[in-house]
């Protein structure tokens, strides 16, 4: 599976500017924008994107849950996730380039 990280998305975006706006510029950017989708998140608020879906946290409830390795039931504690519900329009471009994904 590629892994897309920050330094890879700031060079694919300086690439699609023609490098009219530097790497560091691009990376600062980027950093803003991480910081602020955290905070938001961090302070149960969620982010939506128009027409690419919605980041929000999710909080998972505590349960008895089974411990495979031992056969034992232990408490499993709650715990939080961030979710994203992608936009109908998106499901909709994604469905119609599945034929260019690559299986394997």
């Amino acid at each position: 599976m590629s892994t897309l990280n920050k330094s890879k998305l700031a060079i694919l975006i300086k690439d699609r500017m023609d490098g009219l706006v530097s790497k560091n510029s691009i990376n600062d950017a980027i950093s803003v924008i991480c910081d602020i989708m955290t905070e938001k998140l961090s302070e149960g608020e969620a982010i939506s994107i128009p027409n690419l879906g919605l980041l929000d946290m999710h909080t998972y409830h505590g349960h008895d849950g089974l411990d495979i390795s031992t056969g034992e039931i232990q408490y499993v504690n709650p715990f939080e996730r961030v979710k994203f519900v992608p936009h109908h329009n998106l499901m909709v471009l994604l469905n119609r380039k599945k034929s260019e994904f690559k299986k394997g």
